[in-house]
């Protein structure tokens, strides 16, 4: 995994993992047409679906690239041989290649093992420990909110207080004892798309992402409660529940690092502030008093270095909110790419090494169209479509329209206001449309 911008020395096979659910899922899609961007004329990019030819040749002609159906290979595993077959029959003599992937994993691993390639950035003696980071699970153990908090805890960061119970009983202790903090407190699956739910005392009846189980504040039978909810969380094999004190975020920042291992520190690629309402980032990272963003950077570089340490290889991001009374916590950790784009690599390609300091860049994935090309052409028409001279416009990063009815984008403007101005004409012109790049209502979402 070499660093984002910097230009390998030989073609290189990009493998494009969703963090999960189906290798054909919106993630997966999204995951792969982002990938895309990295990739030169003469490289190959793994991805779990098909890529249009419209797309491919928008996309290249965004970045001045030669790009086609010759870049794509089509696999639902990176690890099952089909794969390695299909990379060796399209280039043949593989002497001089390598294989890298934003997300390394052990699927990534065994298919640079499988094609005889060396895995980019593991060489030496902190490669050869990244290698066996990944060969036993990789950053998997860090996914999911125990392992951010195992991570995260290790060197010091900010974490809401939490309790980790294995069963009812002390499930039923955990909620007693964190409930009086601030009267909310989140009770999950380890999982990122896991059940979770809020138990409250206040009166409220929705989160922003989960179910709201109202109690009153000085009777609650919190022993029946834990028996409702023990079996609802924690399913037929008894897993863990993490049961943490609930403050609401009244935003979240997500800092982007290339980790090269253990052989050196991290480097803070970007700070992205998370756009409430819609699935994107805005960077630069919203108008962070001094102090905080310190602070953000200072914990969220440990984490990445304690990562290295620990064999991760690859891009990190490192997200923390702010709450109302003024703390930053860490909210979790996750490799690879933000979801839909290589926020950092494809800022840098589009508007330039220097836009954090001339440019704010939008990004979004579920907007609802029905046809690639219409929409392409509804922006052009606007006149919101990327422009390279002027370096800004609207970019369409990812196209998975045949499957999912939905693109994602990149906006990029002299400032705030022009970006928002030129994603809402975007949205307006799609909107205002009756032809098949007629937006949907999942778009807001």
């Amino acid at each position: 995994m070499f660093p984002p911008n910097e230009e390998a020395t030989m073609p290189k096979v990009v493998v494009a993992e969703p963090e999960a659910g189906p290798p054909g899922g919106p993630d997966g899609v999204l995951c792969g047409c982002a990938l895309l961007a990295t990739a030169r004329d003469e490289d190959l990019v793994l991805v779990p679906h098909g890529v249009g030819d419209a797309f491919l040749g928008y996309l290249g002609g965004l970045l001045g690239r030669r790009l086609s159906g010759a870049n794509v290979v089509v696999g639902r595993a990176a690890d099952d041989g089909r794969a390695a077959a299909e990379i060796r029959a399209r280039a043949g003599d593989l002497a001089d290649w390598c294989v890298t992937a934003y997300r390394p994993g052990r699927a990534v691993l065994a298919l640079a093992e499988d094609l005889g390639v060396p895995l980019s950035g593991m060489d030496g003696t902190a490669g050869a420990a990244a290698r066996e980071f990944l060969r036993f699970g990789g950053a998997e153990a860090f996914r999911g909110r125990i392992g951010t908090r195992l991570l995260a805890s290790t060197v010091g960061a900010p974490l809401a207080p939490g309790r980790l119970a294995g069963t009812e009983h002390a499930l039923a202790t955990a909620v007693r004892t964190l409930l009086p903090v601030v009267g909310r407190v989140l009770v999950r699956q380890d999982s990122a798309r896991g059940e979770a739910l809020v138990v409250t005392v206040h009166d409220e009846i929705r989160d922003e992402r989960s179910a709201v189980v109202r109690v009153p504040a000085d009777d609650c039978d919190v022993d029946f409660l834990a028996a409702e909810l023990w079996p609802l969380l924690s399913g037929h094999s008894g897993a863990p529940v993490l049961v943490e004190v609930h403050q609401r975020v009244l935003c979240s920042y997500v800092a982007e690092f290339w980790v090269p291992g253990a052989e050196g520190p991290p480097r803070l690629l970007s700070v992205a502030e998370r756009r409430p309402g819609v699935a994107g980032l805005r960077l630069p990272g919203g108008h962070l008093a001094a102090p905080v963003l310190a602070g953000l950077t200072a914990h969220s570089v440990n984490i990445a270095a304690e990562a290295g340490r620990r064999g991760f290889s690859g891009i990190l991001h490192v997200e923390s909110g702010t709450t109302g009374g003024g703390a930053l916590l860490v909210r979790e950790v996750r490799e690879g790419t933000a979801p839909g784009v290589p926020v950092d690599h494809l800022a840098r390609a589009l508007a330039g090494p220097g836009y954090a300091r001339d440019r704010v860049v939008l990004t979004r994935t579920g907007i609802g169209v029905r046809d690639f090309a219409a929409a392409v052409a509804v922006l052009e028409a606007a006149e919101v479509a990327y422009d390279h001279p002027s370096r800004t416009g609207v970019a369409v990063t990812a196209d998975a329209t045949v499957c999912h009815g939905e693109i994602g984008w990149m906006v990029v403007g002299l400032d705030a206001g022009h970006a928002d101005r030129l994603e809402e004409r975007a949205l307006e012109a799609l909107l205002g449309t009756g032809s098949d790049a007629r937006v949907t209502a999942r778009c807001g979402q």
